[in-house]
This record gives C-alpha cells, sequence and structure tokens, in this order.
C-alpha cells in the first residue's frame, strides 16, 4: 500500500493509475480523490487536469473515461467540453433567453447585426451585450438605462449602510463624524432641536438630562438605571407637556 498524496490514505498501489500519458510523475492520487477533482474542475466549467501536485497536466477525453468510473461525470465532461469547443468558434453566441442552452454562429457578429434569433426557441439575443434583446430601444440607451440604475443601487446601498431613519419623521440621517448623537436636518426636527442615539434610536433629551439608562438595553451605550424615578417621572411629564 502507499498513502494518496490528496487524502493520504494508505491504499493499494494497483488503485493508483497515471493521469496522462505526458505526466512524467509517478501515480500517487487514487481514484475516488482524482474522480473528486474531476468532478470539482467540471462544475465549474474547467479544463480538466491532473490531480499530482505540480503536474498540471490536460486530461484528454480517453484520460478521463480511465480514471473515472462514474458514467454521468463522464458524460458530463464530454458535453462540458464540446461546450467550450463550440465556443471557440469565431462569431459563436449563445442564445440569453433562461433555460435555453442553445447556440449559434452568426455570420459577421455585431458588425453587421444588432440581434439573432435563436433557432431552437426563438428569442431575441442582442449580440453587443449578449442579453434577451431589448426591443424598443436602442444599445446606446439599453447602456445608458443600465448606468442609471448601477447609480439608483449604489445609492440606495449606501442609504442602508451609513444612514439611519429617524425616529420623528423618517427622515434619513447620516452620523456626524464619530459620535453616536445624530441631529435631523429635516425642517420639523431641527426647530425642536430634536437629536437620537444613531445606535439604538432613542431620543436623547431624558439620557442627556439623566443618565444612558434611558437608551436601548440592546444599545451599547446603555447602562443600568442610576436616577432617581420621581426626577424620571417629573422629565416625562414636563417632556409632554413641552411636547403638547
Amino acid at each position: 500500500t502507499m498513502p494518496c498524496s490528496v487524502c493520504f490514505e494508505e491504499t493499494a498501489a494497483g488503485s493508483y493509475v497515471p493521469a496522462t500519458s505526458a505526466c512524467k510523475h509517478a501515480p500517487d492520487v487514487c481514484r475516488q480523490c482524482f474522480g473528486q477533482h474531476i468532478r470539482t474542475q467540471v462544475g465549474e466549467q474547467a479544463e480538466a487536469r491532473c490531480a499530482s501536485h505540480g503536474c498540471g497536466e490536460v486530461l484528454q477525453f480517453e484520460d478521463v473515461c480511465r480514471v473515472v468510473a462514474d458514467r454521468a461525470l463522464i458524460r458530463q465532461y464530454e458535453v462540458s467540453l464540446s461546450r467550450r469547443t463550440i465556443h471557440a468558434l469565431p462569431h459563436f453566441y449563445w442564445c440569453a433567453r433562461a433555460g435555453c442552452g442553445s447556440g449559434q454562429v452568426v455570420e459577421g457578429g455585431p458588425a453587421k447585426h444588432i440581434f439573432f434569433t435563436c433557432s431552437a426557441c426563438g428569442a431575441l439575443t442582442c449580440l453587443r451585450h449578449r442579453v434577451v434583446f431589448h426591443v424598443g430601444r436602442t444599445c446606446d440607451e439599453y447602456e445608458a438605462e443600465a448606468r442609471r440604475r448601477e447609480g439608483e443601487d449604489a445609492t440606495e446601498q449606501y442609504l442602508r449602510v451609513h444612514t439611519k431613519r429617524c425616529p420623528l419623521c423618517s427622515s434619513p440621517c447620516v452620523k456626524d463624524k464619530g459620535c453616536d448623537i445624530a441631529a435631523c436636518a429635516s425642517p420639523h426636527c431641527r426647530r425642536r432641536r430634536f437629536r437620537f442615539c444613531f445606535r439604538c434610536l432613542c431620543d436623547m433629551a431624558p439620557v442627556l438630562a439623566f443618565d444612558n439608562s434611558y437608551h436601548k438595553p440592546s444599545c451599547a451605550h446603555y447602562f443600568a438605571p442610576q436616577h432617581d424615578p420621581a426626577s424620571s417621572s417629573s422629565f416625562s411629564s414636563s417632556s409632554s407637556s413641552s411636547s403638547s
């Protein structure tokens, strides 16, 4: 027996086979590991290569048939090889309709045609963008719309990551520098001089008047109450009366 260079399991020496006729090293990967190696490469639509460390020789179809016992995997690799060969043809394009999987050569390519009609499903594919054809829009208009959508998505992502909704008026607010006290810039909140905690969204007025127990318990700034309950109730009463 000898250890496999991948799984390190002791395996009978007879179970090791040369991956390709071009390999210069002794066989050192067991069939099971080699099969898994090929399965991974086929799944990634990559070119199957020898699994031995430092080798990298490309496996021909007959090599895969000799090394792998899984007939379904061999068929999958055969399809993968065929697709790569077809894809290398000049002006070959895949149909962009989801689930079609067909493709064809379009003589002249984008220099002569804007789109092609799939001979299998009849869908139109834009040759310039390789998407389902944008009927009613030129390629330039399609690109302009895509750029606008990207800008809108970037703005939405920024607002989602860097802003919080004001708990009083729901306007988006950005934290000022490193401080967690946020001041809403909306006219309504500016008149009231409303400030809130950027972490837990609590009103900062009682926090500044008493202590950090007015933060939400889940907030990093919260700690157990230290204030006098009587003072707290009087603050709440005065706040209610001032608000009204």
